[in-house]
């Protein structure tokens, strides 16, 4: 065996490649293998070309049943090369040597006749003496001449001397074989990520690869086998062009008498095994070998690229076929249809690969059509990515202008003039028309996230964002209580989660969430008994309906489908405790505040309540949000400790007890200045006394009947001088309610618009609609269905009642870190400024009766249909 020179490999950069029978570097022959598959095998060397060449020439075969191609006859058939007549030689002129092989040279010449540059192969003189040989090297050219393909070069002449030379003239072309533009892929690209640019991508090489299948799949259906394809076969061309070079050892369907050969790490196993001239021919052969390219081209080298050339030859006659995913050594993604395709072409039973070419070039065609779909969906990708980019720059100016506008009106005196406030206004219109740029950007980017869904269908990234959308939209939705949007969006999610690989955190999530099951986490102090309920919708009302009670358990942890509960829990010395707690789709209740300590729920010991008290139990709950509030604020999720406040509100009888007691203790004057009064009609007047003083006492004008009826028309100062006398005689510290701690009382933490739940029903309160007649103070034994998951009465109508706070139109009171409600500061307690008010009141229209409605008031003056209700901390001491 000898090595061969290659000069066209040796510049790669414009090699020009010519069909040849000359063998190529690992090629080698089949029946040389079988004989003695160890003898001097490395991995550049290669058989001598055909047979031997100094063995005496074999008598040939007839072809078995052979249909002529192309309606000539067959190529066993042939008539002798005496009777061709020779073309005039000086029709070319030799420019260049390109190359040579075993059989022939190879030159660049000059064609006379049609003034162009073409290749010119001539047989070796030495070779040229042995007619069996000759007879092979113009049975290669007459067949490549049949196969008319833009991916094969066509043979355009073929030349006899009287010296008995024999010669044919083919295209010249320039390019590079596949294997280099194979290497360059890998050497660009990282272990983790193909590279993206340059020349030739990974889908631009598939793309060649497919083009060459087409030209061999053209052979195959003229019956022609190649059987020596491989990436040093496959010649791409300057201007993207592809060729399939070599066809030295192409054989038609069925022939008998053939040599067998081929390039061992791209040869099908049977060409060793098998002596069958139907194996030794079959498109199987070239289907392997194809899949044997692939597989270099994805995994950065030839198959048992690992092993020496012998090793190679011992597994192929022991049926070890390789594997891609074992034998790689990079971790870049690869397409699973590729991975496929690969397997199935290489499996040592040809009858379990494609059938032929036509077969595998179709494969390659369907993971193409998708990989430009999938390139299409990755531009939409990154155009939605930098819509987001925007789309959050004018939010963040819009909300900076904003800001600047409202400090802006805020530092202003009250009696600023419309110039001084007008540039402050066009900030204003400046930052609405930047929301209008953020609400037209993220439409856009919905589109675009659509469109890549339409070219990709299962583009796992569009998947996730649409879901991450439609996820926010479902959301809003579902806590706005608009049922039928909500369930839609709900089908769209599981639409797009639906298609995620099961894998897919995001689909797993969005599962999870779908399911609506959630959970809740509780610890309490002791050992209790505990009643599930679940509230349900009748007649308009959330009512509580028993899930489950638990028996003596210090610990909870239930798992329920997503709604609002409450806990009824009942222990041995305890108050009971009514905890409400609501559980939301993808949002686990738990007891953690913002302290990030986990410390028992604390339960009230009997003695500590009065029975005309409630305990609200620390914990999370939501504040505003209800859009049809009239003077509600943004929704906010709040913590809250734990507080008691009064079921009812103070009524008469009660605050005539205050006033009477203080007569008595000869504070008179003091008495009269917390009586409640009709509202001045002036600045700085005081109205009319409500109660009237007669003999020594205080009694109200319409005697006892309304000693039940809440107190009405007392200022703030008032009620907070009402607060005081009852803490020092009671010994417990009495005070208004905060705002925010009032709402939580009225609404629990469902985010329910009423006492009652979500659906507003006049009967259920005292208001303008609740009777026949003129609206009407009812008394406080009158509640109705006006009664808040802690059983607090009266917070949708009746009258409404002072809190504590400053009024803020802007905003809660809340702490620092804007998670719970704040005690007022001394200053703020001093200031006459408007204090808030909360509740609805007999006088009232619907809307106003919603428990995220605000009000506000003078502190020192009255009002019809204001009273107020107590409200105390309850010190962790005893818990």
């Amino acid at each position: 065996m000898k090595k061969n020179k290659r000069s066209l490999h040796e510049h790669p950069s414009k090699a020009t490649h010519e069909p040849s029978s000359d063998l190529l570097n690992e090629t080698l022959w089949a029946d040389q293998l079988i004989r003695n598959p160890e003898v001097g095998l490395d991995e550049t060397l290669m058989a001598e070309p055909y047979a031997e060449l100094h063995a005496e020439p074999r008598a040939e075969r007839p072809l078995q049943g052979e249909a002529p191609l192309q309606g000539e006859a067959p190529l066993q058939g042939e008539a002798p090369l005496q009777g061709e007549a020779p073309l005039q030689g000086e029709r070319y002129e030799r420019l260049v040597k390109l190359g040579e092989g075993g059989m022939g040279e190879v030159w660049r010449v000059y064609d006379h006749a049609l003034k162009r540059e073409v290749a010119l192969k001539e047989i070796k003189a030495h070779i040229a003496q042995k007619e069996h040989l000759k007879e092979l090297f113009l049975r290669e050219a007459r067949l490549a001449a049949r196969l008319q393909h833009p991916s094969i070069l066509p043979i355009h002449d073929l030349i006899f001397t009287e010296g008995g030379s024999l010669s044919f003239v083919m295209d010249e072309v320039k390019g590079e074989p596949l294997s280099v533009h194979i290497k360059r892929l890998h050497e660009a690209s990282t272990h983790d990520e193909w590279a993206r640019g340059g020349a030739w991508t990974l889908r631009r090489l598939i793309d060649a690869l497919y083009r060459a299948s087409e030209a061999v799949a053209y052979a195959h259906a003229l019956n022609v086998t190649h059987r020596d394809l491989k990436p040093d076969n496959l010649l791409l061309g300057e201007h993207g062009e592809v060729w399939v070079i070599d066809w030295g050892l192409a054989v038609l369907r069925g022939e008998h008498g053939i040599q067998r050969g081929g390039t061992p790490r791209y040869m099908a196993p049977e060409l060793l095994s098998s002596r069958d001239a139907s194996s030794a021919t079959s498109p199987a052969l070239d289907v392997f070998s194809l899949g044997a390219t692939l597989y270099e081209l994805l995994a950065g080298g030839a198959p048992y690229h690992t092993s020496q050339l012998s090793d190679v030859i011992s597994q192929l006659t022991r049926g070890q076929p390789p594997n891609i995913e074992r034998e790689l050594t990079h971790a870049r993604p690869l397409p699973s249809e590729l991975l496929e395709l690969c397997h199935e072409a290489m499996t040592f039973n040809p009858a379990e690969r494609p059938r032929d070419a036509s077969v595998f070039a179709a494969r390659l065609r369907a993971w193409l059509d998708g990989s430009k779909r999938r390139e299409r969906a990755e531009a939409l990708l990154r155009e939605a990515d930098e819509l987001l980019v925007k789309r959050d720059a004018h939010m963040k100016r819009a909300e900076a202008l904003y800001a600047e506008a409202e400090a802006g009106l805020k530092a202003l005196a009250q009696e600023a003039t419309i110039d001084e406030k007008a540039p402050l206004w066009a900030l204003e219109r400046e930052a609405a028309r930047e929301e209008v740029l953020v609400a037209r950007a993220a439409s856009e980017r919905h589109a675009k996230l659509l469109s890549a869904l339409m070219e990709d269908n299962s583009n796992t990234e569009a998947l996730r964002q649409l879901s991450a959308h439609a996820f926010t939209r479902h959301r809003s939705a579902e806590r706005a209580r608009e049922v039928p949007q909500a369930e839609a969006v709900a089908d769209e999610l599981r639409r797009y989660v639906s298609r995620l690989p099961s894998a897919d955190p995001t689909r797993k999530s969005a599962l999870t969430y779908l399911s609506g099951i959630s959970k809740c986490t509780l610890t309490l102090p002791t050992f209790a008994d505990v009643t599930v309920e679940r509230f349900e919708t009748q007649h308009k009302r959330l009512i509580p309906q028993v899930v489950q009670r638990l028996e003596r358990v210090d610990k909870l942890s239930l798992e329920l489908p997503i709604g609002s509960y409450r806990l009824l829990i009942n222990a041995e010395g305890r108050a009971p405790v009514c905890y409400p707690f609501y559980l939301e789709r993808g949002v686990e209740w738990d007891e953690l505040g913002p302290s990030g300590v986990h410390t028992p729920l604390p339960l009230p010991l009997k003695e500590s309540l009065a029975p005309w008290e409630r305990y609200v139990p620390r914990g999370w709950f939501y504040a505003g949000g209800d859009p049809e509030a009239p003077f509600g604020l943004a929704e906010q999720a709040l913590w809250a400790e734990g507080f008691v406040i009064g079921a009812q509100h103070i009524t008469h009888g009660e605050f005539l007890a205050f006033i009477n007691d203080l007569h008595s203790q000869g504070r008179h004057e003091e008495a009269t200045q917390w009586c409640p009064r009709e509202q001045a009609t002036q600045e700085g007047a005081e109205g009319q006394l409500i109660y009237t003083f007669s003999e020594g006492r205080f009694t109200h004008p319409e005697g006892d009947k309304l000693l039940r009826w809440p107190v009405t028309q007392i200022t703030w100062a008032s009620a907070r001088a009402y607060a005081a006398w009852r803490a020092e005689r009671e010994g417990r510290a009495y005070r208004l309610p905060l705002e925010l701690e009032w709402e939580k009382a009225a609404r629990g933490v469902d985010r329910r618009c009423f006492p009652w739940g979500d659906e507003f029903e006049p009967s259920y309160c005292v208001m303008m609609d609740s009777h026949q007649g003129p609206p009407q103070i009812m008394s406080v034994d009158d509640t109705r269905s006006d009664v808040s998951p802690y059983g607090v009465q009266s917070c949708a109508g009746n009258i409404r009642e002072w809190c504590l706070d400053l009024f803020s139109p802007q905003g809660y009171p809340v702490d620092a870190l804007n998670l719970s409600p704040r005690m007022p500061t001394q200053e703020e307690l001093s200031s006459t400024e408007f204090k808030s008010c909360r509740g609805g009141s007999y006088g009232n229209a619907a809307s106003r009766t919603r428990s995220a409605d605000r009000d506000w008031w003078f502190p020192h003056l009255s009002y019809i249909a204001r009273g107020m209700r107590l409200a105390r901390d309850l010190p962790f001491a005893g818990f």
